[in-house]
């Protein structure tokens, strides 16, 4: 009788051993997630350049869900006016040093150069590859250069070319054509 109460002990602890065993604890969940996550795309940022013929630039970048394209809209000046200029910049490969083409247009208002009575006004397109330095997740410098498309308007042109003459004068005078080189540099920088 004693064996088998012993007999019947310890099987009431094997069975009650498996039942825990069973039983997992529940993980404790952590007050703060510090788990890395995945880098949310920045979709929006500014920029900042200087260059032939836009003169300084400031800009505000949109780029949608994808990091190989950006898109901007800024204002400009150049020494004699204000301006505008939009573009885009496909910039394909993710890597820390990579080239790129920018496509943009702009519009200088017209004004005075200094010193001078002549007025002009310039609306210009670029066609710039160029190389781009750093991440373009978040910052990138760059340098660009290429050919610009250039139209220009302006009053008083003689005054520019010294002409005291009052026979000779030149006024609502055009310019237009191809010139190279023209650059810029500048960066980018997504918030």
């Amino acid at each position: 009788m004693k064996a088998l109460t012993i007999l019947g002990c310890l099987l009431g602890l094997t069975l009650s051993s498996v039942a825990i065993a069973q039983e997992q604890p529940k993980p404790l969940r952590p007050i703060i997630d510090i788990t890395p996550q995945e880098p949310k795309h920045k979709n929006f940022g500014f920029g900042f350049d200087v260059g032939v013929p836009d003169g300084v630039g400031l800009n505000f970048v949109v780029r949608p869900n994808v990091d190989w394209l950006r898109a901007d809209l800024g204002v400009t000046y150049n020494v004699i006016s204000p301006g505008i200029r939009g573009g885009l910049t496909l910039d394909p490969i993710n890597f820390v040093i990579a080239p790129s083409l920018t496509i943009d247009g702009g519009y200088a208002f017209m004004g005075s150069i200094p010193g001078k009575s002549t007025q002009l006004d310039v609306t210009y397109v670029n066609f710039h590859p160029g190389i781009e330095i750093g991440s373009r997740k978040s910052f990138r410098f760059f340098i660009h250069a290429g050919p610009s498309y250039l139209y220009s308007t302006g009053n008083h042109v003689d005054a520019l070319l010294g002409n005291k003459s009052a026979d000779f004068k030149l006024s609502n005078t055009s310019i237009n054509g191809w010139f190279v080189p023209t650059a810029k540099l500048g960066f980018v920088l997504f918030l």
